[in-house]
C-alpha cells in the first residue's frame, strides 16, 4: 500500500495508524475500512466542516465522534462501513460485516447455527444453502457489533436466529433468555457478485 493512499487518512487517524504499527494485510484492511468511513460520514453529513475520523475503542472498535454511530467491515478486495447521525437520547447502534467465503461459512456452521438453522439451511437446493450459510454468518457478526454493549451479558451465535425466505430474504431475531430487554433489529442484506453486506440498525428502545 502506497504512501498516497494513507495520506489520504485523517491526520488524527494517520498517527493512530503508526501508533498500532498494523502490518500486511491488517493494515491495508485497517486503512480500507477508515477510508470507507470517511465517505460515509461525508455521506451523512459531519458539520461544520470538519473531517470526520474514526478512532479506536478499549476493545478495539471503531470510535466514531460524538451524535455518530459507525461500523466497519472488511475482506482482502473491499472494505465497507455503515455510518449514522443519532441523537442524544436513545441513540440506536448499527452493524455492518462483509462475507464471501461459502467454504468458511460452511465450516464455521457448527458454531454459527443452531440445530434448527442447520436443518432449515440443508434442506435447501445445494445453491441456495450456500447463500443462506453466508448470509447466516454475516447477520449474526453484523448483529453482535450493532448491540455487544446493549444486552448486559457475553453473546453467542446461538443468541440469534436468522431465517431465509423461499425468496432468498433473510432476516434475524434475537433469542431471549428470561427477563433480559433485547433490541429492536432492522436488518437488510445485499448481494455483490459473491459478496454480501449484511447491515443492522439495533433500536434503543427494547421490544419488551
Amino acid at each position: 500500500m502506497g504512501a498516497d493512499v494513507v495520506a489520504r487518512l485523517d491526520r488524527r487517524e494517520a498517527a493512530l495508524l503508526e501508533r498500532l504499527d498494523l502490518g500486511g494485510l491488517r493494515r491495508v484492511q485497517w486503512v480500507g475500512g477508515r477510508l470507507a468511513a470517511a465517505v460515509a460520514g461525508r455521506h451523512v453529513g459531519q458539520g461544520k466542516g470538519e473531517a470526520f475520523w474514526v478512532s479506536v475503542g478499549p476493545s478495539g472498535e471503531p470510535l466514531p465522534p460524538a451524535g455518530f454511530a459507525v461500523s466497519i467491515s472488511h475482506k482482502r478486495t473491499l472494505a465497507v462501513a455503515l455510518v449514522a447521525r443519532v441523537p442524544d437520547v436513545d441513540p440506536p447502534t448499527l452493524g455492518v460485516d462483509l462475507e464471501d467465503d461459502v467454504d468458511a461459512a460452511r465450516r464455521a456452521a457448527d458454531l454459527v447455527l443452531g440445530p434448527d438453522e442447520r436443518r432449515d439451511f440443508d434442506a435447501l437446493p445445494a445453491g441456495d444453502g450456500d447463500r443462506a450459510h453466508v448470509m447466516a454468518f454475516a447477520l449474526k457478526e453484523a448483529t453482535y457489533k450493532a448491540i455487544r454493549t446493549g444486552v448486559g451479558r457475553a453473546l453467542a451465535y446461538e443468541d440469534a436466529r436468522v431465517v431465509v425466505s423461499p425468496a432468498g430474504v433473510a432476516s434475524i431475531a434475537m433469542r431471549r433468555r428470561g427477563p433480559e430487554r433485547l433490541p429492536q433489529l432492522e436488518t437488510s442484506c445485499e448481494w455483490r457478485g459473491r459478496q454480501v453486506i449484511a447491515a443492522v440498525r439495533a433500536a434503543a428502545r427494547s421490544l419488551w
